[in-house]
């Protein structure tokens, strides 16, 4: 990876993040304010740390588009290449595939049946489908899996509010 700058606040979630080993970890707060960058960060030290592995992997957002300038730039920013997505919307980082799914709508959580995932990053959580959401945490399952969302907890009714951050 080229030099990732942390914050002090980033380099604590870090270390903590390194250290407790969370199943889910929701990065939540105001805009502009790092979630999203933290968010990539640790996703990719998550791949790195599983290198080889042959894993999947999953990046879910809002839509492609989304995905594409929230998360695969700042990727490709970190680790100064550039990723090119296969037909079906995937790519390999680390020995791993990942793949790319949009989860805004109702039906969106019927394109990620069929795999077992190691890991997952979904940006915006909250502007995710909670069907979508759910669906990913229970393909999320391979041993040591885990799961990292960023989101601005702007629906304070949606599935990653009232069991993720309100119960923490």
């Amino acid at each position: 990876m080229t030099k990732v700058s942390l914050t002090v606040k980033q380099a604590e979630i870090t270390e903590e993040y390194l250290k407790i080993k969370p199943r889910i970890i929701v990065l939540y707060g105001a805009v502009r304010s790092g979630k999203t960058v933290l968010a990539v960060f640790l996703f990719l030290l998550m791949l790195a740390a599983n290198a080889g592995g042959g894993y999947h992997y999953i990046i879910g957002g809002v839509s492609y588009s989304s995905i594409r300038r929230n998360v695969l730039d700042v990727i490709e920013d970190m680790l100064d290449t550039t990723i090119n997505l296969s037909k079906s919307s995937s790519f390999k980082l680390f020995g791993n595939t990942v793949h790319i799914f949009g989860g805004a709508d109702r039906s969106a959580w019927k394109t990620v049946r069929g795999f077992t995932a190691k890991g997952a990053l979904l940006n915006e959580a909250t502007a995710l489908h909670d069907m979508f959401i759910i669906e990913v945490m229970n393909r999320t399952s391979e041993a040591g899996s885990q799961i990292i969302m960023d989101t601005n907890p702007d629906n304070p009714m949606h599935v990653v509010n009232t069991q993720f951050i309100q119960k923490s």
